[in-house]
């Protein structure tokens, strides 16, 4: 906001500022807990506050409400020094109470009781309401009822005479085979990759292998899903040993069987290595463009309803 605002003087809007600023000073470093110095501080703000809202300058208005969070917090701690050694007595509190409401005063060896008429209550009401900014709660003066245990309801009989009758018995049904587990599934499809990669690897004689590409064996071009599953049994087959993966000539990855590692056989610790492999949509479309793939290698397993819809199409 512009500070020209209000007709006001810029020399007494600066000289407005300096005293604020030392007013700010002046709280920030006192260190005694004199109220009157607070208050003569306050005062000043108060009178220094009305020339603010003449000359409507919002930074003036801002180092004012600084001036008051330092005087709060000067305040809140002076609050904590205090020593308060006051202890309230209930039965002194009672003698000065009916003294004030009766006119009579009660000393604490007359036990008797007092009868306080209901104006008197009223009167003191409304003098001690300034006090209270909300109704105060109401709780017993000699402190909660004991209510004892709760009490059990009894429960309705139940009626089985007049009750619904059931419906339909309902009889479980007959399971012809149980469901295989994802375990034995998984099993089943390395066992048959396994047996797919010999076929088309080794010749008529069991020393002759020929490696096959890597891609080529795990990509299904018609199936994502397949390909990543074709992966994830390869590993498996790897880590047993019952395949490799070297690079050829060309640095592309191919597979052949092999035969598992026997700890036996060998002296030396062989050394194992891991390797992580990852592939999105993306790549696995550009692999089945550039290695030129139009039918999967591995046909994808069928389900139980496509092997039971093929059979009745063989019976009929």
């Amino acid at each position: 906001m512009d500070e020209s605002q209000g007709g006001s003087d810029p020399n007494r809007r600066r000289q407005i500022r300096h005293e604020y600023r030392d007013l700010i000073t002046q709280l920030n470093n006192q260190e005694d807990d004199n109220p009157e110095s607070l208050n003569k501080t306050l005062a000043t703000a108060d009178k220094l506050y009305e020339e603010v809202l003449q000359t409507k300058s919002a930074g003036i208005a801002a180092l004012d409400a600084v001036l008051l969070h330092s005087a709060s917090t000067v305040t809140y701690q002076n609050a904590q020094k205090l020593v308060v050694d006051n202890k309230f007595e209930p039965r002194q509190f009672t003698e000065k109470l009916v003294t004030l409401l009766t006119g009579r005063r009660n000393t604490g060896n007359n036990q008797r009781e007092v009868n306080v008429k209901k104006e008197a209550w009223k009167d003191f009401g409304k003098d001690v309401q300034c006090c209270f900014r909300r109704a105060p709660p109401f709780h017993f003066m000699l402190g909660s009822f004991d209510r004892g245990p709760p009490v059990q309801k009894p429960k309705p009989p139940t009626d089985r005479q007049g009750a619904k009758p059931d419906g339909p018995a309902v009889v479980p049904v007959q399971i012809d085979e149980t469901g295989k587990s994802q375990q034995e599934v998984t099993t089943e499809e390395v066992e048959r990759m396994l047996g797919i990669l010999k076929q088309l690897t080794m010749g008529d004689s069991q020393d002759e292998v020929e490696p096959i590409s890597y891609f080529e064996f795990v990509i299904n071009p018609q199936s994502f899903s397949h390909t990543i599953e074709n992966i994830f049994h390869m590993s498996f087959l790897v880590k047993d040993g019952h395949v490799q993966i070297k690079l050829d000539e060309d640095g592309l990855p191919v597979v052949y069987p092999s035969q598992p590692f026997n700890p036996q056989e060998h002296n030396e610790e062989v050394p194992r290595k891991q390797l992580v492999l990852s592939m999105d949509m993306r790549e696995w479309k550009e692999i089945v463009e550039v290695f030129e793939i139009s039918e999967p290698t591995i046909p994808p397993r069928e389900d139980k309803k496509a092997r039971k819809k093929k059979n009745r199409a063989v019976s009929r």
